[in-house]
């Protein structure tokens, strides 16, 4: 455990504008606890609570342990913090994302984008091992049949090259990490012309994902890639339906990234403020649609 430093709780709470109520709500923590923060009331305090604590003041938990100095205001809004700008775009439905995500477990942003290239590594690496395994049993099953037909005597003499080739062509595929199967549809195409692939929807990875977060469909679910190459899923709607409270057509607008919720007004983010956001949604979401339909 680590202590929290009094002072720059207090500073940080009057930079955001955050009462002791607001922080305790939005932080899961008792509003007793978080006075006793204020006042060094409390030696020690255990690593999650500065974890909720640093997530809803948006700062580095080493601001709050005293290790770090704290961000300045810029323009009286933000605070800006020094950060390591990725030259990645990134779409709004991702940043939505990211924001409800640490909203539902009580984690910091960081710690997702940290951890992101590993659990990607694991999703491509299992996926790949799916796909070995199943190829196995294609050939398995090709063999049976081999030897079945051999029995039958007046039986022409079995003929499997189309096969083969489509499996030595998905070997080849796999071997190359050929995670959305790119190289082998076009193997496929010269095989078979009228072969036909939705590699939106259909190729091996969104497959593999797709199934996988079928057993928590009412936290997230994935559907494909969009035309752009970006992948095209939901998570936590519930936690968007709260944060507009209960709206689920302004949940519905955040979910599809019509609204970035960093863009939403500092003054309106407090938890009894649920009317005001759905309505800053709603305007929001008009105006992107607009621009939409002038673009068209």
């Amino acid at each position: 455990m680590n202590n929290i430093e009094p002072p720059v709780l207090k500073k940080l709470l009057k930079d955001k504008g955050l009462s002791l109520a607001d922080l305790a709500k939005q932080a899961r923590l008792n509003k007793q606890t978080i006075w006793r923060l204020t006042t060094g009331k409390v030696a020690k305090t255990r690593d999650h609570t500065i974890r909720n604590i640093a997530r809803v003041l948006n700062v580095d938990t080493r601001v709050l342990r005293g290790e770090a100095r704290a961000p300045e205001l810029t323009s009286g809004t933000e605070p800006a913090v020094s950060k390591f700008q990725l030259n990645v775009r990134v779409s709004t439905v991702a940043r939505n994302a990211l924001s409800l995500v640490a909203e539902r477990y009580g984690v910091e942003q960081s710690q997702i984008v940290e951890l992101a290239p590993f659990l990607f590594c694991w999703v491509a690496e299992a996926s790949l091992r799916q796909r070995r395994d199943r190829l196995s049993e294609v050939e398995r099953a090709c063999e049976n049949a081999r030897n079945v037909e051999r029995e039958i005597r007046h039986f022409p003499v079995p003929n499997f090259t189309y096969s083969e080739e489509k499996i030595a062509a998905e070997h080849r595929s796999i071997d190359r990490r050929d995670l959305f199967g790119a190289w082998f549809c076009e193997k496929a195409d010269l095989l078979d012309p009228t072969f036909r692939h939705d590699f939106k929807t259909e190729n091996p990875l969104a497959i593999f994902l797709r199934n996988l977060v079928s057993e928590i469909s009412s936290v997230a679910k994935f559907e494909g890639w969009s035309g752009d190459g970006s992948p095209n899923y939901r998570v936590c709607p519930e936690e968007a339906a709260e944060l507009v409270g209960g709206d689920t057509d302004r949940a519905d607008e955040l979910l599809r990234g019509d609204v970035a919720i960093n863009e939403m007004p500092k003054e309106i983010r407090s938890p009894e403020r649920t009317k005001e956001r759905a309505e800053w949604v709603c305007e929001k979401a008009a105006e992107h649609h607009k621009e939409y339909l002038d673009k068209l």
